[in-house]
């Protein structure tokens, strides 16, 4: 299977926008809602505009994921400083439990380096294994649990760290 794993750019908005809107709910049950700014396009727009400035600052690395010119998934580095990030990632419905993630973070461990991150975090909840499956995959390392760290749907979840060194 084939990916493509390509920068946020202005001209993918629509496509993001309708990813969006159709795996909202499933995003919610799993990962958390959006902000309602993320339902209307306009709003969507200026979200997406700051990203690409904190992007050009070298704060942020956003990219989205493409399996045969159809996005199926999203996926960046947070928080970039002193050589370290912070990973995350959605991946649509359609396209759950194909290795897709697995791909895109493969990927993203390989783009890191371009732009001096030595160090990628990264957080799943307790109530999504599949997300920790990739992350094991790909030679990242448990460090904690955290407990009852997070709100999702009015539960409280344990949150579990993972880390992976890149090589220098």
């Amino acid at each position: 299977m084939e990916i493509e794993v390509t920068p946020l750019a202005k001209n993918s908005y629509q496509d993001l926008f309708k990813f969006e809107q159709d795996n909202w709910d499933y995003f919610a049950q799993i990962v958390g809602a959006r902000p309602d700014s993320y339902r209307n396009y306009d709003s969507f727009v200026r979200t997406q505009n700051d990203i690409l400035q904190q992007q050009a600052k070298g704060d942020i690395a956003f990219y989205l994921i493409y399996q045969q010119s159809k996005l199926v998934g999203r996926i960046n580095l947070r928080d970039i400083r002193s050589a370290e990030a912070n990973l995350g990632y959605r991946i649509c419905q359609s396209a759950g439990g194909k290795g897709i993630a697995t791909l895109a973070v493969d990927k993203i461990i390989n783009i890191a380096p371009q732009l001096e991150i030595k160090r990628i975090n990264a957080i799943v909840s307790e109530t999504n294994p599949a997300s920790e499956k990739v992350l094991l995959k790909n030679g990242f390392e448990y460090s904690q649990t955290e407990n009852e760290a997070v709100s999702l749907n009015d539960t409280m979840i344990n949150i579990k760290h993972f880390y992976k060194l890149l090589a220098t």
